[in-house]
């Protein structure tokens, strides 16, 4: 089993990186906002709303997002190497 190169590993970090920061931060905002907005119209009040809806944010851009960011990974067809998972 080969190991990458540097500048392969380099390039499967960057898709990790890119992708899962834009898809995350959407992903995070969406979940936020929704959490305020709908936390807001209960009643809750904002000292108490803000930490749980930055928690709730930052959760779902992790496992809502990063799941995809991984398959993305194997899917990709990268210059001269594909990434393959080999069970067993």
């Amino acid at each position: 089993m080969k190991q990458p190169t540097y500048v392969e590993a380099l390039k499967m970090i960057w898709l990790l990186t890119w992708r899962g920061l834009v898809m995350g931060l959407v992903a995070g905002l969406v979940a936020g906002f929704a959490t305020g907005f709908f936390g807001t119209l209960a009643g809750v009040p904002r000292e108490h709303l803000e930490p749980i809806a930055q928690a709730i944010g930052l959760l779902a851009g992790f496992f809502l997002v990063y799941p995809y960011v991984f398959q993305a990974l194997f899917r990709k067809q990268f210059r001269g190497f594909r990434l393959a998972l080999i069970r067993g």
